[in-house]
């Protein structure tokens, strides 16, 4: 079975963007890096990434049991 990819420019909408996209994103990448603490969701790709940055930048500086990222995500529970 063949499968039938979709030619329609909506599926680009990003595509004009790119570029600036990017750019601003590795901007706020090497701002949260230098950061103290950081508070954001860890659903976020940029926010992880950004905690792994800002740990590895500050390894000396605090003490690494500190509590710097803090999340703003809820935890989810199952109903039993």
């Amino acid at each position: 079975t063949k499968v039938q990819r979709g030619s329609s420019k909506r599926h680009l909408w990003f595509e004009q963007g790119r570029g600036a996209a990017a750019a601003g994103i590795a901007t706020d990448l090497d701002v949260l890096r230098r950061a103290d603490f950081l508070i954001g969701s860890h659903q976020s790709n940029v926010y992880r990434l950004a905690c792994q940055l800002n740990t590895a930048h500050h390894a000396g500086r605090y003490p690494y049991d500190m509590d710097r990222h803090l999340s703003v995500d809820v935890e989810w529970f199952e109903d039993p």
